[in-house]
């Protein structure tokens, strides 16, 4: 499914990988500084307003980044990881914050008339994981608002690596030649040829990326990070395959042996996952009058079965603990809209706590012979875990949705709807993102030449097929029952359309009372 964040490369079926630019030469700050410390000259509209959000996203206070937010910082101008409170906290509790490393643009460099711009390498306090933010903001209005913000995780600079790794990072890291992309898009070709589930579709990828090539549109490349997601975007454009990824990320050294071929899950997994709430936001339930509304935000869809972790009984335990906080409410409202997909496992185990009693069979994936390779069911109450509590599959169900509802998102909201279980799907927009063909697992690429475990692959080889269906939401998306107008609240039309249905379910109930 889609990739859920930046938080980490281990989480390949957990994030969204950031297509941004790569870096700029920068002004070195020694050693780690309180940003308090930071600005060595005046400061500037753009280095204040930086200096503002990290420490408010530091201090992980959610009411304060909301009204900072409101104020100064829309979400709609901020890459994924940060683009509502939710994923916000989410990035917040996982790093444990940042502190800044380096500054790559000096603070108050003009970009037009009207806007100004910084750029910062930070790193993670929890752990010695980088990443780069830069921040523009508008001069145009009297309190310089945020006009756009991306932050996305970094391979750790030569400079920054363990001393007895230094050789290795230089190695991965040296500067791209026109030899050494070469062999990288020879071996992406491989991997595309193989493997991807449209085939005539992967021979036009591989032709438009070697006429690229050839029209010396990569000479320009020397960091191998932005180069991926340059390709990303290039192999998007002629496929529309959201679930394409080129990454290049150094291993996570609990979990690549070195060798390139052994990826499994790193002995803290849990612990991070915890960090991450196990890809849910914070479920609340309303009182109005006499009934009980839950409100659910899933963010992305976590790795919880025996095949992909050993924690799996904890992880499902945890989220059907959160799940269990709003089962015993009159109506539910699942709020997908930000979310970034996941695991195809997870999806059919939470949907096991919203359809009626299973094993109900969702769908099947196929390979690109037509074989299938994968079948995902929900689980029987008397699986799940132990006094975790149902919402069920009779009462009423909404599902809030976005064009940034992408892959497992969808795969919720589309198995819902296609079995009727979804009273509405209610989105922001027409249809979600449409995207739904499966990695069953990353390629890895270039070992000899760049090291073990740096260039992955990630490569659609099966695709769903619903058992009501017969076929799934590639290209097309789940498309919305009601779609929500520019100048209304989703969240305050769900609201009414709970209570709309929920009136007419007691009016039938009355009726039949009296019959």
């Amino acid at each position: 499914m889609a990739l859920l964040s930046y938080i980490a490369p281990f989480a390949v079926a957990l994030g969204l990988y950031y297509l941004l630019r790569g870096p700029s030469s920068g002004i070195e700050i020694s050693n780690i500084m309180p940003f308090g410390m930071l600005w060595v000259s005046a400061p500037t509209p753009a280095s204040k307003q930086f200096h503002a959000w990290l420490k408010l996203f530091n201090i992980g206070d959610r009411d304060a980044l909301l009204s900072y937010h409101m104020a100064n910082f829309p979400y709609d101008v901020a890459s994924e990881d940060v683009a509502d409170i939710e994923r916000e906290m989410v990035l917040s509790t996982h790093t444990g914050g940042f502190n800044v490393m380096q500054i790559q643009q000096v603070p108050g460099e003009r970009i037009g008339e009207d806007e100004e711009a910084v750029s910062v390498l930070l790193r993670e306090k929890k752990r010695p994981q980088f990443a780069r933010a830069s921040m523009k903001v508008d001069l145009s209005k009297k309190n310089f608002p945020v006009a756009e913000f991306e932050i996305h995780p970094i391979p750790t600079p030569v400079r920054y690596a363990p001393a007895d790794k230094q050789e290795k990072y230089g190695k991965a890291l040296a500067p791209l030649t026109p030899e050494r992309r070469h062999m990288v898009l020879d071996e992406i070709a491989d991997v595309v040829r193989k493997r991807y589930i449209f085939p005539d579709i992967g021979g036009k990828m591989i032709e438009d990326l070697r006429a690229r090539e050839a029209r010396g549109e990569y000479d320009h490349y020397a960091e191998s990070d932005s180069w991926a997601r340059r390709m990303t975007e290039d192999m998007l454009a002629v496929s529309k395959d959201q679930h394409i990824r080129i990454m290049f990320a150094e291993p996570h050294p609990e979990i690549h042996d070195g060798d390139g071929d052994n990826l499994g899950d790193p002995p803290d997994l849990f612990d991070r996952l915890k960090d991450m709430n196990f890809g849910l936001g914070q479920p609340y339930v309303e009182a109005i009058d006499d009934h009980r509304i839950g409100f659910l935000p899933i963010i992305g869809f976590v790795p919880s079965t025996s095949e992909v972790t050993r924690d799996y009984e904890k992880i499902q335990r945890a989220i059907g603990d959160i799940i269990s906080q709003v089962a015993d409410t009159d109506a539910l409202v699942l709020d997908l809209r930000r979310n970034g997909g996941g695991h195809p496992s997870t999806v059919a185990f939470m949907l096991s706590y919203f359809l009626a009693d299973g094993p109900v069979h969702l769908h099947d994936f196929l390979d690109r012979d037509g074989v299938v390779k994968s079948t995902y069911s929900t689980l029987p109450t008397s699986e799940l875990p132990k006094d975790t509590q149902p919402f069920g599959g009779s009462k009423p169900l909404f599902v809030l949705t976005s064009k940034r509802t992408i892959s497992g998102g969808e795969d919720m909201s589309y198995n819902l709807q296609a079995r009727n279980r979804a009273t509405a799907i209610i989105g922001e927009d027409e249809t979600t993102a449409g995207a739904a063909n499966l990695v069953t697992g990353p390629s890895i690429i270039c070992e000899e030449e760049f090291g073990g475990g740096w260039w992955h692959i990630g490569i659609p080889d099966t695709r769903p097929v619903n058992v009501i269906t017969g076929t799934n939401w590639e290209g097309f998306g789940v498309r919305s029952n009601v779609v929500v107008g520019k100048s209304q609240d989703p969240k305050a039309l769900a609201r009414r359309m709970v209570l709309e249905e929920l009136a007419l379910r007691d009016d039938a109930e009355s009726t039949m009372l009296v019959q």
